[in-house]
C-alpha cells in the first residue's frame, strides 16, 4: 500500500502532466488516503480537471476539493453574452431561462424539459469569463 507520501507525490505528478490545470495550486495534502486541494484557477473546467486528474491516481479514496475560481478577468459580465450562447446551442430550450448576473455570479431561473438541459445551460454559463459561480435554480418539466 502507498504511503501519503507516496499518493502525494503521485497526486502532484498526475496534476503536473494535465495541460488543463495551471501551475496556481497551492496546496496538495495527503492524509489517510485523502487529497485535500487548495488553490486558485481562472476556469471552472479546470477545476473539473483537477478533479478528474487526482480521482484516478490509484489509492486515493477521497478528495477535498477548496479550490477557487478568481477571474482576471474584472469587467462586468454580459448577460447577453451567456444568453446569447444560450440561444446559439440547439441543445437547450433557452425560451424557459432567465438568466440574472451579479458582479461574477450568473443565477439561471426557469424551467427545462430534462436533466440534461439543466446541466447543459449550467455548462454554458460556466463557459462565460470571469464567472467564480454559478447558480442553477432551474427546474424541470417533464412534458406529458
Amino acid at each position: 500500500m502507498k504511503t501519503n507520501e507516496d499518493l502525494r507525490s503521485a497526486v502532484q505528478d498526475a496534476i503536473e502532466w494535465n495541460w488543463e490545470i495551471p501551475d496556481t495550486l497551492t496546496s496538495v495534502n495527503v492524509g489517510e488516503r485523502k487529497v485535500n486541494l487548495e488553490g486558485e484557477i481562472k476556469l471552472n473546467f479546470q477545476k473539473d480537471a483537477v478533479k478528474n486528474a487526482v480521482s484516478k491516481v490509484a489509492g486515493v479514496i477521497g478528495i477535498h476539493n477548496l479550490i477557487t475560481i478568481k477571474s482576471t478577468e474584472l469587467d462586468h459580465i454580459e448577460k447577453e453574452d451567456i444568453e446569447r450562447a444560450l440561444v446559439e446551442t440547439w441543445s437547450v430550450n433557452d425560451k424557459a431561462i432567465k438568466v440574472g448576473v451579479a458582479n461574477n455570479q450568473v443565477t439561471l431561473h426557469g424551467t427545462v424539459s430534462s436533466w440534461f438541459q439543466k446541466y447543459e445551460a449550467e455548462r454554458i454559463a460556466w463557459a462565460a469569463l470571469g464567472i467564480w459561480n454559478v447558480e442553477n435554480e432551474l427546474a424541470i418539466e417533464y412534458a406529458l
